[in-house]
């Protein structure tokens, strides 16, 4: 039974942060396109503030949103840091044209407010002894058509979830 309950809150967490991570791409065409660099330390602060505050005022503990989120963001970037060198060395891979960063952002805070629950709903496997094996298999399963790039910021975007 607690096998069940430590898988099922784990699936609730593992298509969120899989869609958080698949805008990665989108979100580097955009800054590619306008120069802009990767990192953006205020709005990443922000990202993590709202996250926080909601999971205050939704009753769930804080901290370990704050944590996932914050290993959605590191994900987010290591992706596209990656696009960068990629389109960097090779130029004719580069977008030509990309999604509006407005659409975007509403798809990432709809995926995060949605993680403050999941994580929130799943914060006691992170205390669980076999929290780190679990995550490992949730980074693990071969039924993602992700590349290698997408599959580290996997590895990455689950991170932070064990508190051991």
């Amino acid at each position: 039974m607690h096998d069940r309950i430590v898988a099922d809150g784990l699936a609730a967490v593992r298509p969120l942060v899989l869609a958080r991570l698949r805008l990665a791409g989108r979100i580097a065409e955009h800054k590619w396109l306008l120069g802009l660099p990767i990192s953006d330390p205020e709005r990443e602060r922000a990202v993590l503030d709202r996250a926080e505050a909601a999971a205050s005022c939704r009753g769930h503990d804080p901290a370990i949103v704050a944590r996932v989120v914050g290993s959605q963001i590191d994900a987010s970037k290591f992706v596209q840091r990656a696009l960068f060198t990629r389109w960097t060395d090779d130029p004719w891979t580069a977008p030509t044209v990309a999604a509006d960063i407005r659409s975007l952002r509403r798809q990432v805070t709809a995926i995060d407010d949605a993680l403050v629950d999941a994580v929130g709903a799943a914060a006691a496997i992170a205390d669980d002894p076999g929290c780190a094996a679990r995550v490992r298999d949730e980074q693990e399963r071969p039924d993602d058509a992700l590349d290698a790039v997408h599959r580290t910021g996997l590895r990455l975007a689950w991170a932070a979830f064990c508190r051991r």
